[in-house]
């Protein structure tokens, strides 16, 4: 069981939050198509490919919204590993392996690294931000510039795992072709997950 204490504007508030190995793998499952679901392989992958992030701060506070009135809790742990999920205004919305949950913290809390936790629970399927194609068609490259070689042209309302993001590129899962692309901003759009 982890309890979680949350402060909103004076107040304090405890949750308490559960979930058994069982919930936890059921939902850490990848629709890779509409062909099917991928192995745990396949969704490791993914998880993995996610940047990761390292808390440089003592007071890195996890709000529930990406604005300071929300409800936050913390502090994170200095030198904590956690997950890249999105960003939004000065916020990164992150993954948080250690608690099992996702929230919201300031860009300038925590960086990239390239050393990631081995011991990190895998990012459930549930959490991921996804980017779906707003023009008839879109190509997808494999660098985020418009004069790198395209993977795949993608149709309307067709949808990718969103990895990161950098200068108006979205970087997306191609399950097909099992590999990383680069769309371009214009042409498609950012869902966050629910």
């Amino acid at each position: 069981m982890i309890y979680l204490v949350i402060i909103s504007h004076g107040a304090t508030v405890s949750y308490a939050w559960a979930a058994s190995a069982e919930e936890s793998s059921s939902k850490e499952s990848i629709q890779a198509s509409s062909e099917g679901t991928p192995s745990a392989e396949a969704a490791d992958a993914i998880s993995d490919l996610l940047p990761t992030l390292e808390v440089t701060g003592d007071t890195c506070y996890v709000f529930i919204q990406p604005k300071t009135t929300s409800p936050y809790f913390g502090p994170l742990l200095t030198g904590e590993k956690i997950k890249w999920l999105n960003v939004d205004a000065g916020w990164t919305r992150i993954w948080i392996p250690r608690l099992r949950i996702t929230g919201w913290v300031k860009n300038a809390l925590v960086r990239e690294t390239i050393e990631p936790d081995p011991k990190a629970a895998k990012v459930p399927d549930s959490v991921l931000s996804r980017v779906s194609v707003a023009t008839k068609r879109a190509k997808i490259r494999e660098e985020a510039r418009i004069q790198s070689p395209v993977i795949l042209v993608a149709v309307k309302d067709e949808e990718f795992i969103l990895l990161r993001e950098e200068k108006g590129w979205y970087q997306v899962w191609l399950p097909v072709q099992k590999k990383k692309g680069w769309v371009f901003g214009g042409t498609a759009l950012k869902r966050p997950a629910e």
